[in-house]
């Protein structure tokens, strides 16, 4: 598809799928230094255009991406990025503890980012999520944050401890019956066992019973 729109536009393309290693290491992320190949094109054993997938992480960091110190094959700056202003902002991140502040300046750079486009975002992956009912936001947070960058677990509301727990909700009725079950079953064991011991110790047996009607008549 992106072949195509760039195609639409006069840019002439070509798609080529290489496997990630060795051949996108040594093109891109970590290339060698004897092919001297940073930085330049496809012909000359670098790469034109690359598609990766990577995500800051829900407490962005960018330094490492996107600062001047941390180009390939060393650092992870593939796209070789020389920006002051960002030079500025991703240092002042990844020195920042105070979310405010810190959040703040994520913002900033987001702008800087959208506007020089050191890298194009093309695609957000959307995940499904299993998650316990006791959560009461899970529903809105997992559709505002989704993997790979979860969110913060302070986000998320759970029920008061004493709540009944789901698993008792669901099952209880089913756990109810089990145990009456069990306790019928224990109980005429018992009384079972109760009648044999009274028939051992008083050695009493009820009689048979006589298929042979009584016979009538006075006796002899």
């Amino acid at each position: 598809m992106i072949q195509s729109q760039l195609i639409s536009i006069g840019v002439d393309v070509g798609k080529v799928e290489l496997p990630f290693s060795p051949n996108i290491f040594a093109r891109a992320l970590t290339p060698p230094a004897s092919c001297n190949c940073l930085g330049k094109t496809y012909d000359q054993g670098g790469f034109d255009i690359l598609f990766v997938g990577y995500n800051l992480g829900i407490d962005a960091d960018p330094w490492s991406l996107y600062d001047n110190t941390q180009f390939a094959p060393t650092g992870g700056n593939y796209y070789l990025w020389n920006n002051a202003t960002n030079n500025g902002l991703v240092e002042q991140i990844k020195t920042t503890v105070d979310k405010p502040t810190r959040l703040n300046l994520v913002k900033q750079w987001q702008v800087l980012a959208y506007d020089a486009l050191p890298s194009i975002p093309i695609h957000y992956t959307r995940e499904i999520v299993a998650f316990d009912k006791s959560i009461s936001n899970g529903k809105a947070i997992f559709t505002a944050f989704n993997g790979p960058a979860w969110p913060p677990v302070e986000l998320l509301n759970v029920g008061p401890a004493n709540q009944p727990s789901n698993f008792l909700t669901t099952y209880g009725l089913y756990i109810a019956a089990g145990v009456i079950a069990a306790a019928g079953v224990i109980l005429g064991g018992l009384l079972f066992r109760m009648r044999r011991h009274r028939i051992a110790r008083t050695g009493y047996t009820r009689p048979p019973t006589s298929t042979t009607p009584p016979a009538s008549g006075p006796p002899p």
